[in-house]
């Protein structure tokens, strides 16, 4: 069975992931919920930036680092290599070039590897 996992930019935090539970809040905010436990009141939700929100795949690349939607992928084909985006279209994870050109189902994590994503710039 697949792990339900999803990760954002904390709204608090500069630069700082929080990976968990998604939780929409009443005023359409969004928290992550990683089941810790604070203060002796139950877990911590950290709220999010919406739009950083991204699904883990259920897939690693091949140097084991999970891979969510809105990663930055250098993916190595047969005969050429490109950087590729991860995007959820029609009920499926899919990778697509800047151009929109290229598609490619998930598959031989292999020859991939996370380089970044799309809310950072890929020299952090």
């Amino acid at each position: 069975m697949r792990t339900a996992k999803f990760r954002g930019l904390d709204a608090l935090c500069d630069n700082v992931w929080r990976y968990g539970n998604l939780q929409i809040n009443q005023d359409n905010s969004m928290s992550i919920n990683n089941g810790a436990k604070g203060y002796g009141y139950g877990t911590i939700d950290s709220k999010i930036i919406n739009a950083t929100v991204g699904q883990f795949t259920g897939l690693c690349d091949k140097n084991g680092k999970e891979i969510y939607e809105g990663d930055i992928l250098f993916v190595i084909c047969r005969f050429d290599s490109a950087k590729m985006v991860v995007s959820f279209e029609k009920g499926v994870f899919v990778l697509k070039t800047d151009d929109a050109i290229g598609y490619k189902h998930l598959g031989d994590m292999n020859n991939v590897e996370v380089i970044g994503n799309i809310h950072e710039s890929e020299e952090d």
